[in-house]
């Protein structure tokens, strides 16, 4: 169900922007995208900083944006909540102050739960001065959800960071994600930041909606049309099964990504729930089950320098993830002779693997025709 529909232009110097876009009302959707695509410029017309040349803005029920009908809700009235890329936390009022400038906060139990969430209470009295960058985005974050938005716009809040600050950031991102049932639309240009928090992907280039949908969706089908040049990878969302104790491995299966039914497809990775301990008992037992809870899905990126193809399964191979699929499309990659093939398990998974122009020929491959995927189980690692 679409909770923000968006229909507007804006020229900006030699940049015409044009979206035409309708957002659901719950998860993380993720406005990805080269640098001066365009991104920043859609959640500042979103949120009333910008405003768009011609079009319209329906938010919820109301429309905040009509420039046939001359509407143009104020910002402090659209109820959106919006963290740009510095914090601005006001200099001259401490911490506690800052989270509860808005008129609508109010210091009550959720407030504080908030607070908790977001490891806030030791810093309630401190300054802005005082604080790293991750901290003063863990405040901007926290005053812009106290203020009781309907919609939180996150403006590449991370990049300011360094690596290790931007990993603990992306951790309370996640807690607040699962805690709070608000919409949340977040800009990046940066891999991690989208595979480790959306739901579902706007691709941005030039001013333009490239495509709109699923995460996994939007980017498996631009990485088959080849339309990455520098990378070419699969997004996955999967489900830990069990460990297999004697190899510090452990399978997972794949959840379809658009039903998010499990696909009763399996690969083989680096262990992720090994216990610390066994039993007496426990030697003879080399497998550990778990029951499968869809809760605890993680997101899976398989680069296709790390799929091979082989004719045949029955020999013994290294390589542990080996998977029976079709042949169902193939296409050049530019001037490095080599080929995209696209392969079909018969559970409607799709791998992608890249080889050469030589190993296709010389395998004698063809559109339909059944092979072997092996995917390396070591180069295999869970976004979480």
């Amino acid at each position: 169900m679409s909770f923000l529909k968006i229909k507007i232009r804006k020229r900006l110097g030699n940049l015409s922007l044009a979206f035409n876009l309708e957002l659901p009302q719950s998860g993380v959707t993720m406005v990805y995208g080269p640098s001066g695509a365009g991104k920043s410029s859609l959640i500042n017309m979103i949120s009333g900083l910008m405003t768009p040349d011609v079009g319209s803005i329906k938010f919820g029920k109301q429309i905040i944006f009509d420039s046939h009908d001359g509407i143009n809700v104020r910002t402090h009235k659209r109820g959106i909540g919006y963290v740009f890329q510095d914090a601005r936390l006001f200099p001259h009022l401490n911490v506690k102050h800052n989270l509860f400038y808005s008129s609508n906060a109010k210091e009550d139990d959720d407030a504080k739960r908030l607070i908790t969430l977001l490891a806030l209470n030791t810093l309630l009295k401190r300054m802005p001065s005082t604080l790293s960058g991750g901290e003063k985005q863990r405040v901007a974050i926290g005053r812009a959800l106290l203020s009781k938005p309907k919609l939180l716009l996150l403006d590449e809040p991370l990049a300011s960071l360094d690596m290790a600050k931007k990993k603990e950031l992306l951790g309370y991102f996640k807690r607040i994600v699962k805690q709070l049932n608000i919409p949340i639309i977040m800009v990046s240009h940066d891999q991690n930041e989208a595979m480790t928090l959306a739901d579902n992907l706007v691709l941005i280039d030039k001013g333009k909606v490239v495509d709109f949908g699923a995460l996994e969706s939007v980017w498996n089908t631009q990485n088959q049309q080849g339309l990455d040049k520098d990378s070419h990878s699969m997004a996955y969302s999967a489900l830990h099964k069990f460990d297999h104790l004697d190899y510090a491995m452990s399978q997972v299966e794949f959840i379809h990504e658009k039903s998010g039914q499990l696909t009763g497809s399996f690969l083989w990775m680096k262990a992720q729930s090994m216990r610390q301990t066994q039993g007496e008992n426990d030697s003879k037992k080399p497998l550990f089950n778990q029951k499968p809870n869809l809760a605890n899905k993680f997101r899976l990126l398989i680069d296709a320098q790390d799929v091979s193809i082989s004719l045949e399964n029955t020999s013994p191979s290294s390589i542990r993830s080996r998977i029976v699929c079709r042949i169902i499309s193939c296409q050049e990659i530019g001037r490095e002779q080599s080929l995209l093939v696209n392969l079909a398990d018969p559970n409607g998974v799709i791998f992608m693997a890249k080889i050469s122009n030589w190993a296709w020929r010389e395998m004698k491959l063809k559109m339909g025709m059944n092979v072997v995927a092996q995917i390396k189980s070591t180069s295999l690692v869970p976004i979480q």
